[in-house]
C-alpha cells in the first residue's frame, strides 16, 4: 500500500471502501458521530450502501453507535445538486429534435443521408465532447488543421476528410448556436458551469473522499486537483502504477488518473499471491507468457487461482443460465449471503433471474434492462404493428392475448373470444389480415352455423370494432405526408386509451417508465417546427425504447445481479462473472462514423484502448472481491462456435502453462449434466 496525506494507492487484494471508512473515522475522530462536513464520491449507488455499513462498524468500534452523515453520492449528481442550473436544460428528446431539425436545414453536407439516423451518430459524438469538455475550434480552417495532424500530412486535403470535418463542424456549431438563441444548454454545459460555480463556494470545512475512480475529463480533473493541492481531499486508487498510461493493461487507468492529476508517480504496491498471480497472467513485459507461468510456479508450486477460481464452458446460454442458477443454490445452502452475478449479457441476466426466482431467490437487479425488451413494451410494438399492417392476423393475435388489453374486461372471457376468433375465423377460414375481411368470413360461417352455434361468434364483433376504433386516429397519419411529433403521440395516446392500454401500463412498472417516456416526448415538442414521417415517428419511438432503461422494483434479496461497472467496490462472499466471451468482455467496438482513434484522441476524447483498458480493470478487481469465484461463458450457440474472452483466455493459458491444468469446474458440469439438480 502506498499512502500520503492525499493519495492512497491499494493493491487489488485490498478493499478500497474498508481503507475509505477508516480513513474517513480516523481523520474525523474529533467531530464524531457528526460526518456532516465530508462527502464522499464514489462511482455508483451500490458502493455507497456498503460503505455505510463500513462506517457504521468503524464508528461502533470507535464507541458510536449512529452516525450523523456523511453525504454519500457520485460525483456528477452531488455537482448537480450545489446549485440551480443557469438556464434551461435541454432533455434528451428535445435535443434530439433540435438536431434532426439542424441536419434538415443544412441537407446539402450529407445529401440524401437519413437525418434520423446521422442525428444518432452526431448526438453519440457530441455527448462524448460534453463529457469530456472539449470544445471543437471556431472556425473550420483551425478545426482541419487539428484533424491533419492527426490523420497526417499526406490527408490534410483529402475530399473525405474535408467533407466529415465540415459536416461535424457545420452541426456542431449550429446546434449550439440554436441553443443560445433559445435560451437553454444541455446537460454536459450545466455540468461544467456547475463544477466552476462548485469550485468558487466550497465552505473552507468541507472534506472530500474518492475511489473507484476510472476517468476524469478535464474539467473535473482541474476540480479535483484544486481539493487535493489545498489538503481536502482523499483520492484512493487500485493499481501497480505501469509506466505508460497509454497501455492496453489495467493499472493504466490509475496512472492516467496520477498524470491528470499532476500527483506523483508512488511506487507499486504489494499484494498477495493471488494478487502476484494475476498480475504475472496479465502482465504486458516482454517474457514470453510459457516463461512467466514456468517461473511463477516454481516460486508459488500450490496454485493460488485453483483456490479461488473455477469456469464452466457450458454448451449453450441455457445451460450457462441453469450452471449460474445450481451454483448460487449450492453457496446459498452453504451459508454464502453476499453472492454477486455480474454480466454484460442482459438477455443471459433475465433468464438467469427467472430462473433463480422459480427456485425461491429473489434478486436485486442492479442494473435493469432496456424499456424496448419488457412485456409492456412489446405489447405497444404489436399493437402498431396491427396497425401497420392492416392487421395482420399474427401481431393482432399476439396483441389480443396481451394481459394489457381492455383491462376492465374479464380475463377468462376475453380470452375465450379471441380464442373462437382465432380458430373459428383466422384458421378455419384462412383469413390472414384485413378487418373487413375478418367481419367478412365471421358472417359466412355464422351462416353455416345454427342459430346456437352462430350465436356464439357475436361478441367477436364487438372486440373488432374496438380494434377498429383504437386503430383509426393512428390510420389517418399513415399517409405519407409529415406531421407535426405531437400530432402522432396525441394519436397513440387516444389509441391507447381506447384499448384500455394507459389504464394497464400506469399499473405496470415497466409501462408507467413507458408512459413517462411518452410524456417526455410530448414535452419536448413544444416550440419545435420540426414535421416527420411516419417512418420517421416510428423510429424515433423505437430509438426512446431501446435508449432508456427500467430497472425492477427493489427486492431485498441478497443475490445481487449487475454490470461490471455496477460491481465496483464491492465485495462478496462468492461471485459469478457470467458471460466472459469476447462479445461482451471487453465487449466489441462500437466505433465511431466519424474519426479514428487517433483523431479522437487528438480531440481528447478517449481512444478505444482506453476503454478497454477501463474495462480490464473492472474485471481485474473483481477477480479479487470474493473468496469464490465461478466464471461461466458459452462453448457454443446454434451450431457455432462463440468466441471466448481474451481475458479469460490469458488466464486459462497461464494456468495450463504453470500447472498443468485449466481451471473448470468439473463437480458443477457434471450436476448440471445430472436432470435431478435443475427445479
Amino acid at each position: 500500500m502506498t499512502a500520503s496525506p492525499s493519495l492512497l494507492l491499494l493493491p487489488y487484494n485490498e478493499d478500497p471502501l474498508r481503507h475509505l471508512a477508516t480513513r474517513i473515522i480516523e481523520d474525523n475522530r474529533g467531530q464524531l458521530p457528526r460526518l456532516t462536513d465530508c462527502v464522499v464520491l464514489l462511482p455508483s449507488p451500490q458502493a455507497g450502501q456498503r460503505l455505510r455499513r463500513l462506517l457504521l462498524t468503524e464508528a461502533e468500534a470507535a464507541g458510536h453507535a449512529a452516525l450523523l452523515g456523511p453525504t454519500i453520492d457520485t460525483l456528477p449528481h452531488w455537482i448537480g445538486q450545489q446549485s440551480p442550473s443557469p438556464r434551461p436544460v435541454l432533455s434528451e428528446h428535445q435535443r434530439e429534435l433540435m438536431l434532426v431539425e439542424a441536419l434538415i436545414n443544412h441537407k446539402y453536407l450529407y445529401g440524401e443521408g437519413n437525418p434520423w439516423t446521422l442525428a444518432q451518430s452526431l448526438l453519440t459524438l457530441f455527448d462524448e465532447l460534453g463529457a469530456t469538455h472539449v470544445e471543437l475550434p471556431e472556425s473550420l480552417e483551425a478545426f482541419l488543421d487539428t484533424l491533419g495532424s492527426a490523420y497526417g500530412p499526406s490527408t490534410t486535403q483529402h475530399q473525405s476528410l474535408f467533407g466529415e470535418a465540415k459536416l461535424v463542424h457545420t452541426l456542431w456549431q449550429a446546434w449550439r448556436q440554436e441553443m443560445h438563441d433559445n435560451g437553454v444548454i444541455d446537460r454536459h454545459t450545466d455540468y461544467t458551469l456547475k463544477l466552476a460555480h462548485s469550485r468558487d463556494q466550497l465552505p473552507d470545512n468541507r472534506r472530500f473522499y474518492l475511489a473507484g475512480l476510472s476517468r476524469l475529463s478535464s474539467a473535473e480533473a482541474q476540480w479535483l486537483a484544486l481539493l487535493l493541492s489545498a489538503g481536502r481531499a482523499t483520492l484512493i486508487l487500485q493499481g501497480a502504477n505501469p509506466p505508460d498510461e497509454s497501455a492496453y493493461h489495467p493499472d493504466a487507468v490509475s496512472r492516467r488518473l496520477l498524470q491528470q492529476l499532476d500527483l506523483p508517480a508512488a511506487p507499486a504496491p504489494t499484494g498477495s499471491e493471488l494478487s502476484h498471480c494475476l498480475d504475472c497472467a496479465f502482465s504486458n513485459e516482454a517474457t514470453p507468457l510459457a516463461v512467466r507461468a514456468r517461473d511463477f510456479a516454481q516460486r508459488v508450486p500450490h496454485s493460488p487461482l485453483a483456490d479461488t477460481l473455477g469456469l464452466i464452458e457450458a454448451g449453450n446460454a441455457e445451460k450457462e443460465a441453469q450452471a449460474i442458477d445450481v451454483q448460487v443454490r449450492l453457496w446459498w445452502q452453504a451459508g454464502k449471503r453476499r453472492i454477486g452475478i455480474v454480466t454484460e449479457n442482459r438477455r443471459l441476466a433475465r433468464r438467469v433471474r427467472a430462473l433463480l426466482e422459480r427456485s425461491g431467490l429473489a434478486l436485486q437487479d442492479a442494473a435493469g434492462w432496456a424499456l424496448s425488451t419488457t412485456s409492456a413494451a412489446a405489447a405497444l410494438e404489436r399493437w402498431l404493428e396491427t396497425v401497420e399492417e392492416d392487421f395482420a392476423h399474427q401481431p393482432l393475435l399476439d396483441f389480443l392475448k396481451s394481459p394489457f388489453l381492455l383491462p376492465e374486461r374479464e380475463r377468462d372471457e376475453l380470452l375465450s373470444c379471441v380464442y373462437r376468433f382465432e380458430q373459428g375465423v383466422v384458421l378455419k377460414e384462412n383469413i390472414a389480415r384485413g378487418m373487413g375481411r375478418y367481419r367478412q368470413h365471421l358472417r359466412y360461417r355464422q351462416h353455416r352455423l345454427t342459430a346456437e352455434l352462430a350465436a356464439e361468434y357475436d361478441d367477436i364483433y364487438s372486440l373488432l370494432e374496438i380494434i377498429e376504433a383504437a386503430a383509426l386516429p393512428l390510420r389517418q397519419l399513415m399517409d405519407q405526408r409529415p406531421h407535426a411529433p405531437h400530432t402522432y403521440l396525441n394519436a397513440l395516446q387516444d389509441s391507447l386509451a381506447q384499448l384500455g392500454l394507459a389504464t394497464s401500463l400506469a399499473n405496470d412498472a415497466a409501462g408507467q417508465r413507458i408512459l413517462e417516456e411518452l410524456h417526455a416526448m410530448q414535452t419536448a415538442c413544444a416550440g419545435s417546427a420540426l414535421e416527420m414521417r411516419w417512418n420517421e415517428f416510428r423510429a424515433w419511438l423505437g430509438r426512446t425504447l431501446e435508449r432508456f432503461n427500467f430497472q425492477p422494483p427493489a427486492q431485498n434479496g441478497q443475490v445481487q445481479l449487475m454490470s461490471l461497472a455496477q460491481a465496483s467496490l464491492l465485495r462478496f462472499d462468492a461471485l459469478i462473472i457470467a458471460g466472459a466471451e469476447a462479445e461482451y468482455l471487453p465487449g466489441a467496438n462500437p466505433g465511431s462514423p466519424f474519426f479514428n482513434d487517433g483523431v479522437r484522441q487528438a480531440l481528447g476524447l478517449p481512444g478505444h484502448k482506453q476503454i478497454l483498458a477501463e474495462r480490464f480493470q473492472q474485471f481485474r478487481s473483481l477477480l479479487e472481491a470474493a473468496d469464490a469465484i465461478l466464471l461461466t461463458r458459452r462453448r457454443e450457440q446454434d451450431g457455432e462456435e462463440v468466441v471466448a474472452s481474451p481475458w479469460l483466455e490469458r488466464l486459462q493459458s497461464f494456468h495450463q502453462l504453470a500447472y498443468g491444468q485449466r481451471l473448470l469446474n468439473q463437480p458443477l458440469a457434471a450436476l448440471i449434466e445430472d436432470g435431478d439438480t435443475l427445479v
